[in-house]
This record gives C-alpha cells, structure tokens and sequence, in this order.
C-alpha cells in the first residue's frame, strides 16, 4: 500500500515537473520570438523611421486569462478521461452510450459558437460572455456528477459543453484584444496555449487519483474531481469581469 502511494505521488510530482518545464519552455520561446527584430531584406530601412514602441511581457489582462483558459482545459480534458470512466462505473453506460453523448455534446459546442456565441457578444460584450461561458461550465460540470438521474446529468454535461464552447472562444478574442501589437498577439496566445498544453498533462493524474480517493465516500462517490474542478472554474469565471474596457483607437492626425 505504501509503494503504491508512494508511486502515484512520484507519478504526480514528475508530471507537474514536467507540465511545469513545457509551460515554462512554451513561454520563452515565445517572448525570444517576439523580441527578435525584423529583418528586412534588400535595401536598409529609412533610419527617420520612429523606433517601435515597447510593450511589458504581460500586462494585466493576460494574467486575468491565463487562468480561465487553464480552466477550459482542465475541464475538456477531464470530461473525455476521468467522465469515461464515471459515467461507465456509476451510471452504467456503454461505449456507444459515451460515444453519442461526446458527439452530441461536440454538436451543441458547434452550434453554441455559430448561432449563440455572436448575439450574446454583440448584445452583453466579450467580457461578459466569457464569464458566463466559465460559469455555466464550472457549475454545470459540478453539478452532472452530483445529479445522476436521466434526463438531467445528459442536460448538465450538454450545457457544460455549451458553456465551454462560449468561455474557450472568448478567452482566445479577449487576449487578441488585449494585445497591442500582432507581435505581442502571437506571444500571448502562444503562452495561452503553453498554459492549456501544460493543464493537459498533469489534469489526468490528479483528476484520476481525486477520483480513486473518493470512490469511498459515502455520499456521490466518484464525484470529487467533477466538484474540485467546477468550482475551480466558478472562481475564474469571476476574473473576465475585472479586465479593462476596450478604449476606441485613437483618431490619427492627418498629414497637412
């Protein structure tokens, strides 16, 4: 019993390490990327040209970001590992029972990103969209291991992929929008997606070890991960609402 702790604890210490070294390794590359000039090839450029302007590593939107968007993979990861295995032990599904929930919630993030995702941007904003998006997802995500009766666990996983689908897509607009050059723009979301890729490989192990650990419980076992990880999701579904509105461009003067 012991040796087999002690092996999940290494298991779990040396994917973090390594999800930590992707992350960090994503990160750099992408800022040496875009602090390397630009090259220009033939003749010099015009040395009357004002010199470009320098913009900070992060600014203060994409620290308000980067953690919703570890939460839209954490949650997308775990509802395909540790949700296969949930519904498969606790609800009795099959693998063509999992199969057609997957594809009918991967219909339902479709149609939420092309009918759904433009009316509520246009109507609440791209900031309040994606709080909604990380709400409705984290609460939703919590609540499908919690109620396990049909018709409302396949409701909930359907309105938690919904919700991942608002949250994901304007995580991503947001962080182009707070970016002030396309060179800072490819950084930042070239660091959004080291963070994700990072989330995704030490997710699986704690979402399954969550899982092992709670199949005693008395009360909803099975349902710690899907609870941890959704309320994880309610708090970042706050942080959107703190980022700055976007200020119209500037009128520029006009030669003569």
């Amino acid at each position: 019993v012991y040796l087999a702790c002690i092996s999940r604890v290494l298991t779990f210490a040396s994917t973090a390490a390594l999800a930590f070294v992707a992350s960090a390794l994503g990160a750099l590359f992408a800022a040496s990327a875009a602090k390397q000039p630009a090259r220009h090839e033939g003749a010099a450029a015009d040395a009357s040209a004002p010199p470009a302007a320098h913009y900070p590593m992060m600014t203060r939107s994409q620290y308000l970001l980067l953690p919703v968007s570890a939460a839209c993979s954490w949650l997308v990861t775990q509802g395909i590992s540790t949700y296969t295995l949930f519904s498969s032990t606790f609800l009795g599904f099959s693998q063509a029972n999992i199969g057609s929930l997957f594809s009918m919630g991967a219909l339902v993030g479709v149609a939420t990103q092309l009918l759904l995702l433009p009316r509520l941007s246009a109507r609440l904003g791209e900031r309040l969209c994606c709080s909604l998006g990380c709400a409705s997802m984290g609460l939703c995500f919590g609540l499908c291991a919690l109620l396990r009766r049909q018709p409302a666990h396949a409701l909930l996983y359907l309105l938690y992929r919904a919700g991942l689908a608002l949250a994901d897509t304007t995580t991503s607009a947001l962080i182009v929008k707070a970016s002030e050059t396309p060179a800072s723009r490819a950084r930042n979301l070239a660091l959004s997606q080291s963070v994700q890729a990072g989330t995704r490989i030490f997710s699986p192990v704690l979402s399954f070890y969550l899982y092992e650990r709670s199949l005693t419980f008395s009360r909803a076992p099975g349902a710690l991960p899907f609870v941890l990880a959704g309320s994880l999701a309610l708090a970042a579904s706050t942080l959107p609402l703190f980022l700055p509105l976007q200020r119209p461009p500037k009128p520029t003067a006009k030669a003569g």
